[in-house]
């Protein structure tokens, strides 16, 4: 009966279901856009990659002879494996730009040029409260540089990729696959700038000294809520300014007390000249001079001097 027992214990708990951990996981709003700054960063570098290269497409051309493989981008061709530009064969007339590739380098220029801009405007979201307006306005710049990268691609429709001479294939290379990838970063950012709330807060202001603080006119409240004995509720709302608000005058002048020398020698002066101040004012107050004899008193004194000469030279003449 012990062996029976002790097996269906062992079965029941093999067949007991495991149990699951579930940790709770928060993204702060912040960090929600310092992601959507970072997948818009590195669209706009991806963009800018794109542009500059010069393996965008593969051109493959199958001739009698044989076939060949060149590589070219909207500015550049690859040539013995160095990227050079397509306007020295422009200006030896060895190929000419059509419309389409005219069409794709201006939108690629473009896509960079709003990508820049956009990523820019998204780093003020960090120091700097941003209205309805100018929050939707870096979406919208957004979205227009992922329409503006899709038009890179116009460049399959050049004569290049299209010649009747001969059998020409063009196929998408590094610089289309980061332009690509542009396009799908472009989109989430844009995506995430729509989807999250409009940032709010106190303005951040670099001080002298190089160290951030939060606006000085910016508030805050905190509301307390206490429950009385017999069950209400008192609720108090108390507000404070920042404290990092610059010191006010009376401030200063306490600090400047706090932070006077502890020499023992200038302690002892300031004590003098305190001790002086309070004699000349004591001296004000009985009206006489602070600091000089009256001149009644000086005169006085010389008629004495002088009574006391003459008195010792009549007794030297007895």
């Amino acid at each position: 009966m012990s062996d029976h027992g002790e097996t269906d214990t062992a079965a029941s708990e093999m067949q007991s279901p495991a149990r699951t951990i579930t940790v709770p996981i928060t993204v702060t709003p912040l960090a929600k856009r310092i992601i959507v700054w970072f997948l818009s960063f590195t669209a706009f570098v991806l963009s800018c990659v794109a542009v500059g290269s010069c393996k965008f497409v593969q051109l493959t051309q199958s001739t009698g002879s044989g076939v060949t493989v060149a590589y070219f981008g909207l500015f550049q061709f690859l040539s013995g494996g160095t990227c050079v530009s397509l306007d020295l064969m422009i200006d030896d007339n060895l190929i000419s730009l059509s419309p389409s590739d005219e069409a794709a380098r201006a939108f690629g220029v473009l896509a960079c040029i709003f990508g820049g801009v956009a990523v820019l405007a998204f780093l003020s979201v960090f120091c700097k409260k941003m209205d309805q307006n100018r929050w939707r306005a870096i979406g919208i710049a957004l979205v227009v540089c992922l329409v503006f990268q899709s038009f890179t691609f116009l460049v399959f429709n050049s004569s290049r990729c299209k010649s009747d001479a001969f059998t020409t294939a063009c196929n998408i290379d590094e610089g289309g696959a980061a332009s690509v990838s542009a396009m799908i970063f472009y989109m989430f950012a844009a995506a995430g700038v729509f989807l999250l709330p409009v940032p709010t807060g106190s303005d951040i202001v670099l001080d002298f000294d190089g160290q951030s603080s939060y606006s000085p006119h910016q508030t805050q409240k905190t509301v307390t809520e206490v429950t009385n004995s017999d069950g209400t509720k008192t609720v108090f709302v108390t507000e404070s300014t920042n404290a990092f608000a610059p010191p006010t005058d009376k401030e200063e002048g306490q600090n400047e007390e706090e932070n006077k020398s502890d020499d023992p020698e200038e302690i002892k002066k300031s004590k003098e000249s305190e001790e002086d101040e309070f004699d000349d004012e004591a001296s004000l107050e009985e009206g006489k001079s602070p600091s000089k004899k009256s001149v009644t008193e000086e005169a006085s004194e010389k008629n004495i001097d002088a009574k006391a000469s003459t008195e010792d030279c009549k007794s030297e003449d007895v």
